[in-house]
């Protein structure tokens, strides 16, 4: 912990280069010269000792090249630090919305945008859970809405996921997409389907398909 604190400037600000909901992370170069990101869990959070937890049990045993890796942990009392692979050019999010990131500015992550209302109550990171994270960013891939920030919809504030049930109920798939889509040879047909493959990847735990079936929903639809 003594060497993550001289890395970190003891977590200082000027570092940090994102946040992940129940901790911040911060760019560092450790003693033998490699750069990383730290994300130190928030102790306060009682939920971040889950996430933690969770993280441990799921990218501890993937290693896949457009997966960020994690290099280490350390435990310190009621401290919970996770040492992750650096990514030189950016996040997944600022990819989709076009941000970008200096040591300096924080890059807002929004984990929780992507959990699925089970993994709130206690449940267990699974395969339904990336299920339910891989249908919100097709949503978010599509409107170029953040999951984690809210949106203002008959007059009270609510989350992508919310805003996007009440729009597709009111068949108002055309104006969900991106301003910024071309929309000249878009077919309203496939964009209903689209949303249709994000929604049922959204549904109550049981219901969600398996992401095999959701592969093929996606190259039937790209046929």
């Amino acid at each position: 912990m003594e060497e993550l604190k001289m890395s970190t400037k003891n977590f200082s600000t000027d570092l940090i280069i994102g946040d992940g909901s129940f901790g911040l992370v911060y760019k560092a170069k450790l003693f033998n010269g490699s750069t990383v990101a730290i994300k130190k869990l928030d102790p306060d959070a009682f939920q971040g000792f889950r996430e933690f937890r969770a993280e441990m049990e799921t990218l501890g045993k993937l290693r896949h090249q457009n997966i960020v890796k994690i290099l280490g942990y350390c435990v310190s009392g009621l401290e919970r630090v996770l040492i992750l692979e650096f990514v030189e050019r950016g996040s997944l999010d600022q990819w989709i919305h076009d941000t970008s990131s200096t040591n300096n500015e924080p890059s807002v992550a929004g984990t929780m945008g992507y959990m699925p209302p089970e993994y709130k109550e206690g449940a267990a990171a699974t395969v339904r859970v990336d299920v339910y994270s891989f249908g919100i960013l097709m949503f978010e891939v599509a409107t170029a809405e953040r999951p984690n920030l809210p949106k203002v919809m008959e007059g009270k504030e609510v989350w992508l996921i919310e805003w996007a049930r009440k729009m597709l109920g009111q068949n108002r798939h055309m104006e969900m997409l991106d301003s910024n889509t071309p929309k000249e040879g878009l077919s309203e047909d496939e964009v209903k389907e689209y949303f249709r493959i994000a929604s049922l990847c959204t549904e109550e735990f049981r219901g969600r398909p398996a992401m095999s079936e959701v592969v093929g929903l996606l190259k039937k639809l790209s046929s």
